[in-house]
């Protein structure tokens, strides 16, 4: 029975070489601050008291509702681990507000006495008292706003290209810079920033202007930065699927150039035509114009880039562009 994943599971994961990767602690840490964001969401969609304690001198027992219990189960994640590994990253207002007035109750265990529950039950009021707050509503307005520009822009690529073209072709790269394994540990290469968007501008004019640019019809790039990873790129390119049919060649042959030329032999890449088949949900390769099903897959993948972005995002200088989308027809 094969091995079924989706578009996302690699995306946290490091490259160690041509077309592989190794899972570090990243995703675990992306995860966990994901959950802390929706338990906090539920914290300020409530009413009610979360902590309860009940009985007598005799006898008293705490309990919790549900929303409770997600938050709760949230004082088991580490914060400072989390912000070691995105050392370079804007984290969702929700977690800012859980930081400020939960995160004291870390490695939190058993039932809540009664002063604990009186504790929680006002940090509760307190979050949502700042929820309210125009402030607050601005930051997470703002933050909405971008995601909801991103994947506009994503949308009427997809849209004006399937539209012009009759077969398509897409593909998925993952490009960035091997890291090193020294003393047990994962090792990010040292790349600076403008070293970085440095290579990132030479692989899209190798896209725009290379062996490729007769048949190069647009393209979707995110770029992102973790503590093992060092800064690294998702790229989805679409070409015109009349012209062109070896999708993973091309993406050999892009995934290649970026890892000699550009890098100098010091970038890896990761493509995902190469392992398409083990996607559960795959639209990658060649998309004919009325293949509904693939079309709708490739969506979901794309705007999960444009996604992560609500919970955590990387911070670049003033004016720097950290996504991108491209259209050549």
């Amino acid at each position: 029975m094969k091995n079924r994943v989706t578009t996302q599971d690699h995306l946290e994961a490091i490259f160690v070489g041509h077309n592989k990767l190794a899972v570090t602690h990243a995703k675990t840490y992306a995860d966990c601050q994901k959950a802390i964001v929706h338990a906090m969401g539920g914290v300020i969609r409530s009413r009610k008291k979360l902590f309860y304690r009940r009985g007598n001198r005799a006898f008293c027992w705490s309990y919790e509702t549900k929303v409770g219990q997600e938050l709760r189960w949230c004082m088991k994640y580490d914060i400072r681990e989390i912000e070691r590994h995105f050392p370079k990253h804007r984290f969702h207002p929700l977690y800012v507000l859980y930081k400020r007035y939960f995160a004291r109750f870390y490695g939190w265990v058993g039932w809540p006495d009664s002063e604990t529950v009186e504790e929680l039950n006002k940090a509760v009021d307190k979050v949502r008292a700042w929820a309210r707050s125009k402030g607050f509503k601005r930051r997470l307005d703002n933050m909405r706003r971008t995601e909801r520009a991103n994947w506009s822009q994503v949308r009427k690529l997809l849209r004006d290209h399937r539209s012009a073209k009759s077969k398509s072709l897409s593909i998925r790269l993952d490009v960035g810079y091997v890291s090193t394994h020294t003393d047990g540990s994962f090792h990010a290469l040292d790349v600076t920033y403008a070293e970085a968007v440095g290579h990132r501008a030479q692989l899209l004019s190798f896209l725009r202007y290379g062996p490729f640019k007769k048949v190069l019809t647009g393209y979707v790039w995110k770029m992102e930065y973790g503590l093992e990873k060092g800064f690294h790129i998702h790229i989805a390119v679409l070409m015109d699927g009349q012209k062109v049919c070896k999708d993973i060649t091309i993406a050999a042959a892009i995934g290649e150039h970026w890892k000699k030329v550009i890098t100098a032999g010091r970038g890896g890449y990761f493509s995902c035509n190469q392992k398409k088949e083990a996607y559960e949900r795959c639209g990658l390769g060649n998309l004919a114009r009325d293949d509904d099903e693939k079309w709708l897959y490739l969506e979901e993948s794309l705007r999960y880039l444009t996604k992560e972005d609500l919970f955590i995002r990387m911070k670049a200088p003033p004016k720097a562009r950290t996504f991108g989308v491209g259209g050549v027809y």
